[in-house]
């Protein structure tokens, strides 16, 4: 199941304390996922890799064509029972 996360903090690249608000929250991966169309995906990296590292949490950035039931499932496993990437604890992954 997926919730609506709150925003987290994170430090812009001029010192500024910003929102990152994320798209959805998997509570039983501890993964947050954020679906971009290619533009966003280019201009708000940054932002992404700032959210993720000031709060060492995983954000999946998924692209236009990895927007699919396969693909999360690919990400998290059958029916949300395989773990995700279980060496990755923080960063941001880019799928586009």
């Amino acid at each position: 199941y997926w919730i609506r996360p709150k925003y987290v903090w994170y430090i812009d690249s001029k010192g500024n304390k910003r929102r990152y608000y994320p798209d959805f929250y998997l509570p039983d991966h501890d993964l947050y996922i954020d679906p971009k169309n290619d533009f966003l995906i280019k201009t708000d990296i940054d932002k992404t890799n700032r959210a993720s590292k000031d709060n060492n949490i995983l954000i999946i950035v998924l692209g236009d064509k990895y927007i699919t039931t396969d693909s999360i499932q690919s990400l998290v496993g059958n029916r949300g029972t395989a773990p995700l990437l279980p060496a990755c604890k923080a960063g941001t992954l880019l799928l586009s």
